[in-house]
């Protein structure tokens, strides 16, 4: 990577010459500014090894801290060089911008298949190294500090960026230089709201440079960060599922088994790339302007959304205006997952540069407000559960001692529109259900499980618990109308997820007893391998239905705390009662023998807490005068 620093402007008619050729080769190709953009902590080629944190167990958490600053430096530096060298190429000609600017269109549309469905949801584990991820990273870097002067919120150059660029592309190279649009296949990208039928096409109109960038940087990013990152979840994910695979394996057959020598060999490895992977995503500098420039885009979203006129931003206000819902119809969706997917990031990886953002963090929380709840200006349902992803993530962890931490406090008491925040919530929580699209139970339950944890921490905001209350007597009042309430549809939700959670998982913990039972005596018939898959099929459903079946119960013990009269309401009595007298035998009775498995803990089963809940429920529901609280 070093030897790339000592690029200079002397390269500048070099690069020209390679850019004024007809020839647009892959990022891949021998062109020296393509292996420029290629130099990174990454392997360039499929078939090239990792270079650094080699046999990552070995070493300590210290040393690999260490060995990602001094990657920091000097990928700093190599950005910084590519952005000189291209800032000066945009500013030597109009001919010389053309073509470079044609030339980073170019980039981006060979690389439009990162961002597939198909590429992006195999194992990470055992595939090989794929080419184009220190490519796709550094021209991301470099377009973030081109977009610099307009990445600060209601920045005068923002207003500029015109949100009908993604409506058709460009036919030819002579349109392209005359409508100032170099990047193809955005018209092509799914977009906020669909079009509305009958709509007339958009007039071709001629664009300019801080519109083409601000676009561009998103495209970028998308098929760079948000692809690496996603990627690296899911080596993560597979990771852990490895590890426990090890330990079981360790356990049977000792340290030096070849089966536990072989998987603790794919664990090197898989840690290799997983800690390769976050020190190209955590650059400082890079992230630092990432997060601009995203908290720009926020407020542009919101101005497009809202403002009746584009040539002057407007303070939000409640109720938030319609003017701009059909100007969304030209926004791609993978704007706001970007910002999703960078924040969430962020929050996991490096939590402290979410308070160096400081106020301007207040321009997320109106993103959330004014799209979260609407499917009028965010059609997608998936992606509104995506916003409240984003919303746990900017919220203070419990375990934070940071003094910092009070931006991100203070935006849930004191954003001007923050009173919207619980309807919002509820809405989307709603609309993941009524979507009409085929929704793995799963799926659903990682939506909502983000959702759960802020409610909970809202619940003990004053303004916000008052707000729960008064929709719950507003859906008690309404709770005969054809069209059921917000508030009645939301716990009528939570009760179904308990039953259905609840019943899967003592199900699941049964059968796991079953197969242990089985596999100490020798019965069963099966194989050892094929034993060992299915206690580790069982074990991961029973896993993931006892957490979300814990965190709904949880719900709705700290719910009926504060509201009881809906529960106690007797089209609901006749659904609460049953089920939590049906849990609380299976749990406490004679049939809770059947559930005891080797490790509760490895399952996340805790019957004990769900016990609690339940009789706290029970308490809550059962205390005030009313006719049918004599049933709990």
């Amino acid at each position: 990577m070093k030897k790339c620093l000592c690029w200079k402007s002397s390269h500048i008619p070099s690069i020209c010459c390679e850019i004024d050729s007809a020839s647009f080769r892959s990022q891949t190709g021998s062109y020296s500014c393509c292996w420029t953009f290629s130099v990174s902590c990454l392997p360039r080629r499929e078939n090239d090894p990792y270079e650094f944190f080699e046999r990552p167990s070995q070493i300590s958490a210290q040393d690999h801290a260490i060995t990602e600053g001094n990657l920091w430096l000097p990928l700093k530096g190599l950005s910084s060089e590519i952005y000189d060298i291209f800032y000066s190429l945009l500013r030597l000609s109009p001919e010389i911008k053309n073509k470079t600017l044609t030339w980073l269109g170019r980039c981006l549309e060979a690389g439009a298949d990162r961002s597939k469905l198909w590429n992006n949801e195999m194992s990470e584990m055992f595939m090989s190294v794929r080419s184009g991820d220190g490519f796709a990273l550094n021209l991301g870097a470099m377009l973030l500090k081109l977009s610099k002067p307009f990445s600060e919120p209601y920045s005068q150059k923002l207003l500029k960026v015109l949100p009908t660029y993604c409506a058709y592309d460009a036919e030819s190279e002579e349109e392209e230089r005359s409508l100032f649009k170099h990047i193809k296949g955005l018209s092509k990208e799914t977009c906020l709201v669909p079009r509305p039928e009958g709509m007339a096409d958009t007039k071709r109109e001629a664009f300019n440079f801080p519109t083409e960038c601000f676009f561009a940087t998103h495209r970028a990013l998308t098929l760079g960060f948000r692809v690496v990152n996603e990627r690296l979840a899911r080596l993560s994910h597979d990771l852990n599922g490895i590890r426990r695979v090890f330990e079981d394996a360790r356990a049977n057959g000792g340290e030096s088994s070849d089966v536990v020598m072989h998987l603790q060999e794919n664990m090197e490895k898989g840690m290799t790339r997983f800690l390769s992977l976050k020190a190209a995503l955590l650059e400082p500098d890079t992230l630092e302007q990432m997060l601009r420039f995203h908290i720009a885009s926020a407020t542009w979203l919101c101005h497009v959304a809202t403002a009746e006129k584009l040539d002057k931003f407007q303070t939000l206000s409640l109720p938030f205006s319609e003017h701009g819902n059909e100007r969304l119809a030209f926004v791609p969706e993978f704007m706001v997952e970007n910002i999703c997917d960078c924040i969430i990031f962020v929050r996991r990886f490096s939590e402290k540069s979410l308070e160096l953002l400081g106020e301007n963090l207040e321009h997320l929380m109106s993103l959330i407000l004014v799209f979260m709840g609407s499917p009028q200006r965010m059609n997608n349902p998936h992606l509104r559960a995506r916003l409240a992803e984003m919303l746990e993530a900017l919220m203070v962890s419990r375990e934070s001692t940071l003094l910092s931490d009070v931006h991100r406090e203070k935006f849930f008491h004191s954003h001007p529109c923050v009173g919207e925040l619980v309807p919002t919530l509820l809405h989307v929580f709603v609309s993941i259900e009524m979507t009409g699209q085929s929704v793995t139970f799963e799926q659903k339950f990682h939506y909502r499980r983000p959702m759960y944890i802020v409610l909970d921490r809202l619940w003990k905001l004053p303004d916000h618990c008052k707000k729960m209350k008064r929709l719950a007597k507003e859906a008690e009042a309404n709770i005969e109308c054809a069209t059921p309430p917000l508030f009645l549809r939301f716990i009528n939700l939570l009760i179904n997820d308990a039953i259905f959670l609840l019943d899967e998982a003592l199900s699941y913990m049964s059968r796991l007893r079953e197969l242990q039972l089985q596999r100490e005596s020798g019965a069963g018939g099966a194989s050892a391998t094929q034993a060992q898959g299915n206690v580790q099929y069982l074990g991961m459903l029973a896993r993931f239905h006892n957490v979300m079946g814990t965190e709904t119960i949880s719900t709705l013990a700290w719910l009926t705390s504060g509201i009881t009269s809906i529960f106690c309401h007797p089209t609901m009595v006749d659904r609460i009662a049953p089920m939590l007298n049906y849990f609380l035998v299976h749990l406490v009775g004679p049939e809770k023998k059947k559930l005891k498995v080797k490790d509760l803990n490895e399952y996340e089963f805790k019957p004990q807490g769900l016990v609690q809940n339940i009789c706290k429920i029970y308490d809550h529901l059962g205390s005030p005068n009313t006719a049918t609280a004599h049933t709990f």
